[in-house]
């Protein structure tokens, strides 16, 4: 069905520069576009290490928590 999935046991994914979030965190919607992608297994990291980089000042240009990867990983 050319269907994938992402996780579980994930805090989803942010496309700020689409203006996409599939999350249950707020945080997400709040970040600012760039040119910097975070990915890492960890929701909770990924979206840490985004906002570390909003507060030094660098958008984002999607960040991604992969979960238990039953679908796609890095």
């Amino acid at each position: 069905t050319n269907i994938r999935l992402l996780g579980p046991n994930t805090g989803g994914f942010a496309d700020p520069v689409n203006r996409l979030v599939a999350s249950f965190s707020v945080s997400f919607e709040k970040l600012p576009p760039g040119k910097i992608a975070v990915i890492s297994q960890s929701g909770g990291i990924s979206l840490i290490l985004a906002c570390m980089m909003e507060n030094d000042g660098f958008g984002v240009s999607l960040t991604v928590g992969l979960g238990n990867s039953i679908d796609i990983d890095a």
